[in-house]
């Protein structure tokens, strides 16, 4: 490519503004002749046409699905329905329990570990439900022992932004402390 080549040629740059505008589908077709622009305009239009298809159709069914549904629930003797009423029910209590489990562990671990919730999180409760459905104070207790030993007594975490006094004030960034440990180099010379 010689200089000349180079300098007709519109820069990178420049291409990305010029093309920074968006351009419907006619204006970018313009350039192809007509029965090229014909097969690309039935190639982008006939998933559009199936979709549309597919919607009315979808909404042509729903009356017939709502009434197939209402048919259902009529045909069911009433031993069925009461025996899907007490699936509810049962799926009901096993939830309700769980949620009292998980307030009874995140209590027993409340004041011995920082996030008591990220650890209730990760266990399963049903381990802390007995066979009667019942909380297990026992396995809770045994849950909080175990952490308790975990949890002894620790540091507090230093605060960088105190100074010891000793040293002089503390630097505020790390520029500042490498400036700092510097000037201490150049002191001991």
């Amino acid at each position: 490519m010689s200089t000349t080549d180079a300098s007709t040629e519109p820069a990178p740059e420049q291409e990305g503004e010029a093309q920074s505008k968006p351009q419907s589908l006619e204006e970018l077709l313009a350039d192809l002749d007509e029965d090229r622009r014909k097969v690309i305009l039935e190639q982008v239009n006939k998933p559009r046409n199936e979709a549309k298809n597919l919607r009315e159709r979808l909404k042509a069914a729903e009356p017939q699905l709502a009434e197939y549904n209402r048919l259902v629930e009529a045909s069911k003797t009433e031993q069925e329905r009461a025996q899907e009423a007490q699936t509810r029910a049962e799926q009901r209590a096993t939830a309700a329990i769980t949620r009292v489990a998980r307030a009874e562990v995140k209590a027993a671990l409340a004041g011995v570990v920082d996030n008591a919730d990220a650890i209730v999180e990760d266990l399963n409760l049903a381990k802390f439900v007995d066979a009667d459905g019942e909380v297990d104070t026992d396995a809770i207790e045994a849950l909080r022992a175990k952490y308790a030993g975990f949890s002894g007594r620790r540091a507090p975490r230093p605060d960088h932004s105190q100074a010891s006094g000793a040293n002089g004030p503390s630097a505020a960034s790390p520029a500042n402390q490498f400036a700092s440990i510097l000037q201490g180099q150049l002191r001991q010379q």
